[in-house]
């Protein structure tokens, strides 16, 4: 089962040390939903920074957009080359594997950032297990 721990190991570290990455999501204060399965995270993000990450559900913790799919999905898409229909998230949802959910226009204004911060862990996760 992933923890919030491997999310921070394998997410927020090599993310917040991606100068470039940092740099594109300078202006994106948010959290969002990851949802891992059965498990879901909140991901706080400050001025393009992983400043967070938290287990949910947590009551009434707002969050502007989620992005949901199984285990096998995300273990497809962490993958170092990603098969067709799992390279990016909206392949996902578009072969019925993810949901997109809330505030789009946060999620599109910042989308480049975001679809490279989740993209980050690749080759990194491993399997996340059942």
């Amino acid at each position: 089962m992933i923890e919030a721990a491997d999310l921070l190991a394998n997410l927020a570290e090599p993310a917040n040390s991606d100068a470039a990455l940092v740099r594109r999501g300078r202006y994106l204060n948010t959290v969002f939903l990851l949802g891992i399965g059965e498990a879901s995270f909140y991901i706080t993000i400050a001025a393009g920074r992983v400043a967070g990450i938290e287990k949910a559900p947590k009551l009434l913790k707002a969050f502007s957009f989620s992005v949901k799919a199984g285990r096998d999905a995300w273990n497809a898409f962490w993958q170092p080359v990603p098969r067709p229909g799992f390279h990016d998230i909206f392949a996902l949802t578009k072969g019925g594997h993810a949901a997109i959910e809330g505030d789009v226009k946060v999620l599109l204004t910042h989308l480049r950032y975001l679809k490279e911060l989740l993209a980050t862990p690749r080759g990194r996760m491993g399997g996340l297990g059942g």
